[in-house]
């Protein structure tokens, strides 16, 4: 949605980013438009055993951009919710799928959306039995077929689906509820460059290397009509590894508009907090 405002020549720039408190593993979400994807929200990792586990979650949807609707999933592949499960010790990583579906030649956005409405969004937990838990992945993949094992590395899937499934040991709480980046009213001329910084809070129960990044290997987010936001961080540029410490973290988050046009303006995306 937009509102033109010719003769002010003035922009109203918002964006509304809500964080979700989870294990090791946090998101940063926008409303607004695009290509939706559905994703792993929240996970936390129940052991059983020493060779068992039980990954409990949520799922959600969110835009991750043009990506999902530009891999397409072959004739006759299938699409799976599915856990990346770790080939310890030395082995290889294969899809094991708890959903699945088999369909025509379309974009895997498509396939991962069918998916999701018709069985998917119902899916809460995962059993995980072998050497490990946790350190794996839970996801929406495409594979060529389900009836032996398929290894991960010939799976498919738009970069940043797979969530990070946490130890049951280690996790890591996101503060902030929410982050607003309100850039106010400004002019054509200040919109070029202007910037909106926030601070996310991070509390976590042991020192954790993470890692900020957008889906898909981009910096940036494209508004409805023109322009872009790019996303920056107190220590450096997104998808750089930062150390934290053991307890509370301030990771300052900052929004630079490039590109924009007369107009009201708000934009959505997905940020991963993820650790490496």
């Amino acid at each position: 949605m937009f509102v033109l405002f010719k003769k002010e020549k003035s922009n109203r720039i918002t964006i509304r980013l809500m964080i979700y408190a989870i294990s090791l593993t946090g998101f940063i979400s926008f409303h607004a438009w695009g290509e939706f994807y559905p994703v792993i929200v929240s996970i936390k990792t129940r052991i059983e055993s020493a060779t068992t586990a039980t990954y409990f979650f949520q799922q959600g949807v969110a835009n991750i951009g043009p990506i999902s609707e530009q891999i397409m999933l072959p004739e006759g592949w299938y699409i799976a919710l599915a856990h990346r499960h770790d080939g310890f010790p030395g082995g290889e990583d294969i899809v094991v799928p708890a959903v699945y579906m088999q369909g025509k030649k379309r974009s895997i956005g498509e396939a991962a959306r069918d998916l999701y409405n018709q069985q998917g969004s119902g899916i809460t937990k995962i059993y995980h039995s072998g050497k490990g838990n946790g350190g794996e992945c839970i996801g929406y993949v495409g594979v060529e077929n389900i009836s032996t094992p398929h290894k991960w590395m010939e799976a498919i899937s738009p970069v940043g689906t797979c969530m990070y499934v946490p130890s049951g040991d280690e996790w890591c709480k996101i503060e902030t509820p929410e982050l607003v980046f309100d850039h106010g009213v400004i002019s054509l001329r200040e919109s070029e460059g202007h910037k909106a910084t926030k601070r996310l809070a991070i509390n976590c129960t042991a020192g954790t290397t993470l890692r900020l990044y957008i889906p898909g290997g981009i910096n940036s987010l494209l508004f409805a009509g023109k322009g872009t936001s790019t996303f920056s961080t107190s220590q450096g540029q997104l998808g750089k590894p930062m150390q934290l410490p053991a307890g509370r973290s301030n990771i300052d988050i900052t929004s630079e508009l490039h590109g924009v046009g007369i107009g009201k303006w708000s934009t959505s995306g997905v940020m991963i907090v993820e650790p490496v």
